[in-house]
């Protein structure tokens, strides 16, 4: 009778509906994992949960053989389960306020990124905007130093040019003198002529 009722607790046990058997835990974590997950991925552990949650058929037991012990383990049975079902609640409403934080931190911060980025992009505008007319500012010093460069060179050039010339010029001259002779004056010639006749 014991040996009999002890394998009827066990296939009750097995069988209960509200035990707390590994496949009900299993489910929740599935459960919660396959949120996460791709949609192919989520079907297929939906599949695998439906195949792991299917228990048993609950075995009818007489009343003849629910004696004591069979009782006691069936309380055990149902507060385990009332235990269970607390746990996934509890599990539950943890998961849902940390998803409502989670949710508002993050309006929080993308209302802050968007803040952020309209005052610091105004910013960069402005500095950007700066930095080009710095930018232009310095060609155009540069284009004026390039044009008084450009204008001193062409000073120089006319100068050593006129340089060239004169001195060219008084070159020219030098030659002259040297080659063509000056005239004697009247004078001179009249005495060379009265010396000449004289002797």
């Amino acid at each position: 009778m014991t040996s009999s009722s002890s394998s009827y607790i066990k296939t009750s046990d097995e069988s209960h509906p509200y035990h707390d058997t590994p496949t009900s835990s299993s489910s929740t974590s599935f459960s919660t994992s396959s949120s996460c997950s791709s949609p192919d991925i989520q079907k297929k552990e939906y599949v695998l949960l439906n195949n792991k949650s299917r228990r048993k058929k609950r075995a009818f037991i007489p009343d003849d053989k629910k004696d004591p012990t069979y009782w006691s383990q069936r309380s055990k049975n149902n507060l385990s389960a009332k235990r269970s079902r607390v746990k996934r609640r509890m599990n539950d409403l943890v998961l849902e306020t940390k998803l409502t934080q989670l949710n508002n931190e993050n309006q929080i911060l993308r209302a802050k990124i968007d803040m952020l980025a309209r005052k610091f992009g105004h910013l960069t505008n402005k500095e950007e905007q700066e930095q080009e007319q710095e930018h232009e500012q310095e060609l155009e010093k540069l284009d004026s130093n390039q044009s008084e460069q450009t204008k001193l060179l062409n000073v120089l050039d006319q100068s050593i040019s006129s340089k060239m010339n004169v001195t060219e010029e008084q070159s020219l001259i030098d030659k002259t003198s040297t080659t063509v002779p000056c005239p004697m004056p009247i004078k001179w010639r009249f005495k060379l002529f009265n010396m000449t006749s004289n002797s």
